[in-house]
Parts: C-alpha cells; structure tokens; sequence
C-alpha cells in the first residue's frame, strides 16, 4: 500500500524543494508571508504589498507582527508596519 507521500506528493515528505512563498498569518486585514527569506505584509483592502524585513517565520500578536530572523525575534508594533 502507498503512503500518503507517494499519493498526494506531501512536500513534508522531502525530496521536493521550499514552497517558494510561504502564507505565515492574517490579521488586521494584512497578510504576512515569507519570500525568498524577506517578512513581507500584504494589504487585502488594496492589494499593497511590502517587504518587513529579512526572516523565515512571522506571526501577528495583539502589540504587531513577530517575526523572526534567525536566533532573533523582533517586534514591530502596528502603527509602525510599512503598511499602516
């Protein structure tokens, strides 16, 4: 029998590259996701789309968007996204 890999083609089962966008979160009508190694937010209302700044895993809190950038977690508060 086949597993779910050799079924559905699972990119968690390796052998396949990155995704090469990667959706982290929605809030606050933003979309945070990862390009290429860059935080970047995109407006839903307008489709407005900038970079953050460089890392591989971002989420939105209560205070703005955590994101991080290797050993380091950075806050930025909402009134201070590129896009407020």
């Amino acid at each position: 029998m086949a597993n779910s890999c050799d079924t559905y083609g699972d990119p968690s089962c390796g052998g396949f590259p990155p995704p090469p966008v990667t959706l982290e979160d929605v809030a606050h009508g933003l979309a945070a996701y990862i390009l290429n190694g860059q935080v970047r937010l995109l407006r839903l209302s307008d489709g407005a789309d900038r970079t953050v700044a460089p890392g591989t895993l971002a989420r939105f809190t209560n205070a703005g968007l955590v994101y991080g950038d290797g050993a380091r977690i950075w806050l930025v508060p909402y009134n201070q996204l590129p896009l407020s």
